[in-house]
Parts: C-alpha cells; structure tokens; sequence
C-alpha cells in the first residue's frame, strides 16, 4: 500500500519511477499517471510486457502516436484498456 501511495505521488521523480515500474503493485500505478514522462512511455511500449502495456493503455494522457501503436497491438486486452474509458463515457 505504501508504494501505491509513492507511485501517486506527483513530487516523484523519474528515475524512481523508473525503478518502480518494474513492481508487480506500484508499475501499473506509474504506467497511468498521467505526468508519465516520455522517456518511461517508451520503455513500457518497447518492453513488450502486456500487463504493462494495458495499464499505459489507460493513461488518459496519451500522445495520438502512441495511442495508434496500442489500437495495434497484438494483445486485445491491450486494445480493450485502450476503448475502456471511451466505452464508459456518458452519452451526449
């Protein structure tokens, strides 16, 4: 609990983060953040690791690029973390 706590934190600095992601708990908390910094976006798409990748699939803060890449994934669990907030927004 207390590293779910650490990976929400928004005072956290990158290389921590960097370090948490590896954590069964705390790296989907830093793969959603949506201050996730680029260079951590990049390592999550190029490790390969599904679960990770659905996680990143639910930062609302996405670049348009890496939203593509994951609507192209492999994995559709992948491809439904992506869709999941769209199909849970309220009708207009």
């Amino acid at each position: 609990m207390v590293l779910l706590g650490l990976a929400e934190n928004p005072a956290l600095p990158e290389a921590l983060m960097r370090r948490m992601i590896g954590l069964e708990f705390a790296g989907g908390q830093i793969a959603r953040r949506p201050d996730l910094p680029g260079s951590l976006i990049a390592e999550i798409m190029a490790s390969g690791d599904e679960w990770l990748l659905r996680a990143l699939a639910r930062n609302p803060r996405l670049s348009s690029d890496t939203r593509l890449r994951l609507a192209a994934h492999h994995d559709p669990r992948v491809r439904e973390a992506l869709a999941a907030p769209a199909l849970s927004a309220p009708d207009r």
